[in-house]
């Protein structure tokens, strides 16, 4: 693996390419790192590496700006403004945009963020324990706020309130995007432990996406951990779980009619 220094309008990112060999049908992923909106980039998310070797396909992962620097909305408009940059690289088609946590809604909310200006959508949508819905009454009520084994639930509803300034802005959240939007989006594939705190914005976004006839994939593991592929990559389930990935992400380039009939 070989991972140069880009930038993306001049947003800073690295572009993980696998010395192997790239695979032309196989696109680009552009990976938004998760960390609470707090952490996380390019030097703590190395085991991309392995999305890039089994996928063939370079990773593009980005350094967006975080908390307390900006606030989520500023981040949103970071991961957007590099996916534009990347469209002008590569055909929006052959873009898989993926995100762990709060990077998963990043991905999410640039995905939608396009569709709401008019921009052509991405290739595939992965979300790897997103978090979806920024307000977490409805999280903290569910059996898995007490089975959550890696952050406690107090972080997410402190760091939620803190991004958008003190009170929680549910438009900022994908998981309340309109139906007409959501409708639009590509092949998605959510991945989540149903033991974590996030599980049932996982769980509650498929419920969207199938209403909306939008073709997706809900994989929920036992026994693991929050973002588990990248928190414990050397993990056999981490390793299905990245195969899983790179499967879908080519699958969804070759898709003739994505639509759910």
């Amino acid at each position: 693996m070989y991972a140069p220094r880009t930038r993306l309008n001049g947003i800073p990112c690295e572009e993980v390419v696998p010395t192997a060999g790239v695979d032309p049908g196989a696109g680009v992923l552009l990976y938004l790192p998760g960390g609470g909106f707090l952490a996380g980039g390019p030097g703590t998310h190395r085991p991309v590496a392995d999305l890039a070797l089994v996928s063939r396909a370079p990773v593009v992962v980005l350094a967006y700006r975080r908390l307390p620097e900006t606030d989520i909305a500023g981040s949103v408009q970071d991961c957007l403004d590099a996916y534009r940059a990347l469209t002008q690289r590569h055909p929006a088609g052959d873009i898989t945009v993926i995100g762990d946590s709060a990077g998963g809604f990043l991905a999410f909310a640039t995905a939608v963020a396009a569709l709401r200006s008019g921009w052509d959508r991405p290739r595939a949508l992965v979300g790897i324990s997103p978090w979806l819905d920024l307000d977490c009454t409805t999280k903290a009520e569910a059996p898995t706020a007490t089975t959550e084994a890696f952050l406690p639930p107090k972080v997410f509803e402190a760091v939620a309130r803190w991004g958008c300034g003190g009170a929680i802005q549910p438009a900022l959240s994908p998981l309340h995007a309109d139906d007409d939007v959501l409708a639009g989006l590509p092949p998605t594939l959510l991945l989540a432990s149903d033991s974590e705190f996030l599980c049932p914005d996982a769980e509650a976004m498929a419920e969207r996406l199938a209403r909306a006839g939008v073709r997706h994939e809900l994989h929920l593991w036992h026994h693991q951990i929050h973002a588990f592929p990248v928190v414990a990559p050397r993990l056999p389930e981490s390793r299905q779980a990245i195969d899983t990935i790179a499967a879908f992400s080519a699958a969804s380039g070759t898709a003739v009619d994505d639509r759910v009939a």
